[in-house]
Protein backbone atom coordinates (compact mmCIF):
# COMPACT_ATOMS: atom_id res chain seq x y z
CA UNK A 1 0.00 0.00 0.00
CA UNK A 2 1.50 3.82 -1.16
CA UNK A 3 1.98 5.44 1.83
CA UNK A 4 -0.45 8.24 0.71
CA UNK A 5 -3.13 5.98 1.86
CA UNK A 6 -2.22 6.02 5.40
CA UNK A 7 -4.45 8.43 7.96
CA UNK A 8 -0.42 8.96 10.03
CA UNK A 9 1.14 10.03 6.58
CA UNK A 10 -1.34 12.33 6.28
CA UNK A 11 -1.47 13.59 9.45
CA UNK A 12 2.53 14.46 9.50
CA UNK A 13 2.14 15.95 6.63
CA UNK A 14 -0.40 18.19 7.49
CA UNK A 15 1.50 18.83 10.74
CA UNK A 16 4.55 19.83 8.50
CA UNK A 17 3.05 22.04 6.28
CA UNK A 18 1.31 24.12 9.19
CA UNK A 19 4.71 24.13 10.76
CA UNK A 20 5.90 25.53 7.84
CA UNK A 21 3.49 28.52 6.99
CA UNK A 22 3.78 29.32 10.53
CA UNK A 23 7.36 29.60 10.84
CA UNK A 24 7.34 31.48 7.82
CA UNK A 25 4.34 33.98 9.02
CA UNK A 26 6.44 34.35 12.25
CA UNK A 27 9.62 35.38 10.06
CA UNK A 28 8.10 37.66 7.76
CA UNK A 29 6.31 39.40 10.51
CA UNK A 30 9.63 39.75 12.76
CA UNK A 31 11.61 41.24 9.62
CA UNK A 32 8.66 43.57 9.16
CA UNK A 33 8.93 45.14 12.17
CA UNK A 34 12.17 44.97 12.10
CA UNK A 35 12.09 46.96 8.80
CA UNK A 36 9.67 49.56 9.90
CA UNK A 37 11.54 50.47 12.70
CA UNK A 38 14.09 51.15 10.32
CA UNK A 39 11.87 53.24 8.33
CA UNK A 40 10.83 55.00 11.32
CA UNK A 41 14.25 56.24 12.92
CA UNK A 42 15.32 57.12 9.38
CA UNK A 43 12.46 59.49 9.04
CA UNK A 44 12.56 61.05 12.27
CA UNK A 45 15.08 63.55 11.73
CA UNK A 46 13.20 64.71 8.51
CA UNK A 47 10.11 65.13 10.72
CA UNK A 48 11.65 66.94 13.00
CA UNK A 49 13.09 69.23 10.54
CA UNK A 50 9.73 69.98 8.96
CA UNK A 51 8.62 71.01 12.51
CA UNK A 52 11.17 73.28 13.20
CA UNK A 53 10.57 74.85 10.33
CA UNK A 54 7.05 74.65 10.47
CA UNK A 55 6.54 76.20 13.85
CA UNK A 56 10.10 78.12 14.35
CA UNK A 57 10.41 76.18 17.27
CA UNK A 58 13.10 73.48 17.90
CA UNK A 59 11.08 70.16 19.27
CA UNK A 60 13.48 68.66 21.04
CA UNK A 61 15.12 71.56 23.04
CA UNK A 62 12.18 74.72 22.57
CA UNK A 63 14.95 77.19 21.22
CA UNK A 64 13.02 79.97 19.08
CA UNK A 65 14.40 81.08 15.85
CA UNK A 66 15.85 84.43 15.68
CA UNK A 67 13.07 85.06 12.68
CA UNK A 68 10.42 84.23 15.02
CA UNK A 69 11.74 85.92 18.18
CA UNK A 70 11.50 89.02 15.48
CA UNK A 71 8.18 88.49 15.03
CA UNK A 72 7.01 88.19 18.50
CA UNK A 73 8.44 91.86 19.09
CA UNK A 74 10.59 93.58 21.81
CA UNK A 75 8.64 91.74 24.31
CA UNK A 76 9.73 88.39 23.70
CA UNK A 77 13.22 90.08 25.16
CA UNK A 78 11.25 91.48 28.29
CA UNK A 79 12.14 94.91 26.30
CA UNK A 80 15.71 94.56 25.99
Amino acid sequence: MPPWHDVGWWLWTAAMAVLALASGYGWGWRRGLRHGRRLERSAAPLWLRAEALERGVCPVCDHVTAREHAAQGPSANNGR
